[in-house]
């Protein structure tokens, strides 16, 4: 059997999903974000929620299709520009860290919202070639399609609506450093 993982990376959980071939969920496990030597610890944890899968339905790691991981705030060059809600450093390579566990595993990484919104794009059969999603979890992000692309913006932060300012700067600091963002 072949798989496809999927791995949601929040602010308070982390989820793995496992897909079949035609992308049906199989299962999926949820743990908590580590909070701490969060660099190493993702990752790490991430392998092993796979390796477990794999150990207990008796699979073979080369039957790993490959992993697509979401995560919230701005990616750009396959690298985490800010996490606001993750204690991750400014260019972190998600990528080439979890490849240190699984070295020939095809693994893709994009912003949640962005992921978000290109699903529901897909889902719908295309028939908008449009669409804007909000995301509400630990933070508030945005995902916009036009014309059936991502938009992206620049920097990467087209959809980052948790981080617009709404409230006076005396608002409780934002994980991004600033305050009153709609985030906070």
């Amino acid at each position: 059997m072949k798989i496809y993982c999927g791995v949601d990376i929040g602010g308070t959980n982390i989820v793995v999903g496992f897909f079949d071939e035609k992308i049906n969920l199989i299962n999926s496990v949820e743990y908590p974000t580590p909070n701490k030597d969060v660099e190493s610890k993702i990752p790490e944890s991430i392998s092993t929620a796979i390796f477990d899968y794999f150990k207990v339905n008796n699979l073979k790691v080369k039957n790993l299709l490959g992993v697509g991981i979401s995560i919230p705030g701005p990616v750009k060059e396959k690298k985490i520009l800010k996490t606001p809600n993750i204690a991750l450093p400014k260019g972190y390579d998600m990528i080439k860290e979890l490849q240190k566990f699984l070295p020939k595993t095809n693994i893709t990484l994009a912003n949640d919202a962005n992921l978000a919104a290109y699903g529901e794009y897909k889902i719908r059969g295309n028939e908008h070639k449009n669409v804007i999603v909000l995301t509400l979890g630990t933070g508030v992000g945005g995902g916009i399609i036009i014309n059936g692309e991502i938009i992206e913006g620049m920097h990467g932060c087209a959809g980052e609506l948790g981080h617009i300012i709404v409230g006076n700067q005396e608002n409780r600091p934002c994980g991004c450093g600033q305050s009153g963002c709609l985030e906070t």
